[in-house]
């Protein structure tokens, strides 16, 4: 029997300025934004789990509060964060005078950053880099979550002048103007705890500031990193998985790490067969390819017209920002589709 998370580490933040019905409404859209599911206890106070830590609203008078409690300071700090990110998506200048009640200390940097350094890069086939790094608590990286952020320099140089620190309200600072980085959310696509590395791939297009950073990049380039968090390995018997080439190196860790007799189709949205050759496909998986400009949402189309659908499926959808949010208007139309077995994410914006 596997042993519940103790999540013992705990911190708090006062909503000053948020009404509750304002507060209620943010922690509803967070549980749907993360596909987690929202309860509500004798009390009303409303609450939502996740494998890494538990995010409570409270109320004391007319004043709500979010109590994020965690087993780690790295999940504790990665929660709290998420949630002053898109508090301050709705109003910057409130949100930036809200107070953490956190125990760490301002000034220093977070502690899910760390300094990584290059091994090397290599070009996997046309369409990807991937590339090998070493650093720091690399076993957080096969259980904490899927993603990371990359923290490069805005400017396209080579290594960042400054690092994010944790400011007086708990909120991380992050350096602006010319010490700007650049923080692109990438896959870990391997890790080796034992010869102490970690890989992931870089999709290559012009003008992109990591394309270009990994063409540049050579043994002993620094790098900042923070995480891992955000995405899981689903484990599902039955799994429908729909990217275009930015999902596929999350695609080819989920395909890797699915039973060997899991089934299901993998739909692909891209101008080339860009699947890298070292992706191990279960027996009971295919493969199959998508035009770009088919139709409006081509990807979303192949999902509605996929057999699998009649097998109720896990359902993982990555692509486009428009892409994903027509995807998750229809899927909450389908009186099959439940929220609890999904991950429908947008993983890039056109401009």
């Amino acid at each position: 029997m596997q042993t519940a998370p103790d999540f013992k580490l705990r911190s708090t933040l006062v909503l000053t300025g948020l009404s509750v019905q304002e507060a209620s409404n943010f922690l509803k859209h967070q549980a749907e934004h993360h596909n987690l599911k929202l309860t509500k206890d004798e009390e009303g106070n409303l609450s939502c789990a996740t494998p890494f830590a538990n995010v409570f609203l409270k109320v004391s008078g007319d004043t709500p509060e979010i109590v994020v409690q965690a087993a780690s300071q790295d999940m504790l700090y990665l929660v709290q964060e998420d949630l002053s990110e898109h508090l301050g998506e709705l109003d910057a200048e409130r949100a930036g005078k809200m107070q953490w009640s956190s125990i760490f200390t301002p000034g220093s940097y977070p502690p899910n950053f760390r300094l990584a350094e290059v091994i090397n890069v290599r070009r996997v086939n046309s369409s990807y880099n991937r590339v090998r790094i070493k650093t720091d608590g690399l076993s957080d990286f096969t259980s904490g979550g899927m993603h990371f952020r990359l923290l490069i320099p805005a400017s396209g140089a080579l290594k960042a002048v400054a690092y994010p620190t944790i400011g007086e309200n708990g909120q991380t600072v992050w350096p602006k103007g010319e010490d700007a980085l650049h923080r692109p959310v990438y896959t870990t696509r391997r890790v080796n705890i034992e010869q102490g590395w970690l890989e992931f791939d870089v999709f290559r297009h012009a003008g992109g500031r990591a394309t270009e950073w990994s063409e540049k990049a050579v043994p002993g380039t620094e790098v900042g990193l923070m995480g891992p968090g955000g995405g899981t390995l689903p484990k599902a018997s039955r799994i429908l998985l729909a990217g275009d080439e930015t999902a596929l190196p999350a695609i080819s860790r989920i395909v890797e790490h699915l039973e060997a007799d899991a089934c299901g189709t993998l739909l692909l949205l891209t101008d080339e067969a860009t699947v890298p050759e070292d992706v191990a496909l279960p027996a009971g998986v295919s493969i199959r390819l998508v035009e770009r400009g088919s139709s409006r949402h081509p990807l979303l189309d192949a999902v509605k017209v996929s057999s699998l659908l009649q097998e109720s499926p896990y359902i993982w959808f990555a692509s486009e920002k428009s892409e994903t949010k027509a995807a998750r208007s229809y899927f909450e139309t389908c009186d099959w589709f439940d929220p609890q077995a999904s991950y429908i994410a947008a993983y890039w914006t056109a401009r």
